[in-house]
C-alpha cells in the first residue's frame, strides 16, 4: 500500500513532543524540534518538506524564516525552490536597520523584525500551517 501525504504527516506527529500548560496554563506546546532527535523523523520531515515545495514551485519569491524552527525548516524549502531565505526574528535579536511588525498569539502579542534590504518587501502573515506545527 502506498503512503499518502496525510499518512506521512500522521507518522511525523509520532515524533512531536507535547508540553501542556506551556508557556502558560491552557496552552499545549508542540515541540516540533523533537523530530530532529531521530534519524527517521528527520528523513520523514525532509520528504514532507520536499512535497510541500513541489506545491509551492513558481509561486513564491523567498522563504521567510521565523526563528527558531523556521531557521531549520526554511532553508530546506528554499533550496528545493531555488529562492533566498529571509530571517525573521523576535524584537531585539537582529542588528541593523529593520522593519518591525506585531502579531497576536494565543498567549500574547509578539513583535518581530526583518532586515530592511532597501527593497519593497511584502509579507503576508497567514495562519498557514500544517497540523504538525
Amino acid at each position: 500500500m502506498t503512503k499518502t501525504f496525510e499518512d506521512d504527516i500522521n507518522d511525523l506527529l509520532k515524533f512531536v513532543e507535547y508540553f501542556p500548560d506551556f508557556p502558560k496554563p491552557g496552552i499545549l506546546y508542540k515541540d516540533v524540534l523533537s523530530v530532529l532527535n531521530d534519524r527517521n523523523g528527520m528523513q520523514l520531515l525532509e520528504k514532507i518538506l520536499k512535497q510541500i515545495s513541489l506545491q509551492l514551485m513558481g509561486k513564491i519569491d523567498c522563504v521567510a524564516m521565523l526563528e527558531t524552527r523556521g531557521y531549520i525548516i526554511g532553508p530546506i524549502i528554499a533550496l528545493q525552490l531555488s529562492v533566498p531565505c529571509i530571517p525573521v526574528s523576535k524584537k531585539g535579536n537582529l542588528p541593523g536597520t529593520l522593519i518591525e511588525q506585531s502579531y497576536t498569539l494565543e498567549y500574547g502579542e509578539v513583535i518581530i523584525n526583518i532586515f530592511d534590504y532597501n527593497k519593497i518587501i511584502c509579507l503576508k502573515f497567514y495562519n498557514f500551517h500544517f497540523r504538525i506545527f
